[in-house]
C-alpha cells in the first residue's frame, strides 16, 4: 500500500468516526427538546442521524463479514500447499526401481 493510499484511508476512517460521534452527540443533546409537532426540524434531524448510524453500522458489519470470509479463503489454500510440501517419496511409498 502506498503512502498516499494510507493517508487517504486514515482520513476516511477519521471522517467516519467524526460523523458517528457528532450524530450520537446530537441525538443525546436534542433528545429532550420541545417538539412542535409533525414537521419538527429537530425530530427530522434526529431521524437522519439515526439512519446514518444504522447505515454505518450495517456497512461495518458487511465489511467484517467480507474480511472474515476472505481471510478464511486465503488460509485454506495455504494449508493445503503446506501439507503437500511435507510429502516425500517415502511418505508416499514410491518405489524407485529401474
Amino acid at each position: 500500500m502506498t503512502k498516499k493510499n494510507r493517508i487517504l484511508a486514515s482520513i476516511l476512517a477519521v471522517a467516519f468516526v467524526i460523523v458517528m460521534l457528532f450524530s450520537v452527540c446530537f441525538i443525546v443533546a436534542e433528545s429532550n427538546h420541545i417538539c412542535i409537532g409533525e414537521d419538527c426540524p429537530i425530530c427530522y434531524q434526529i431521524s437522519i442521524c439515526e439512519n446514518t448510524l444504522k447505515t454505518i453500522g450495517l456497512a461495518g458489519f458487511e465489511i467484517g463479514v467480507t474480511a472474515l470470509s476472505l481471510s478464511l479463503t486465503a488460509v485454506s489454500p495455504c494449508s493445503v500447499r503446506l501439507a503437500s510440501l511435507t510429502d516425500s517419496l517415502v511418505s508416499l511409498k514410491v518405489k524407485l526401481s529401474d
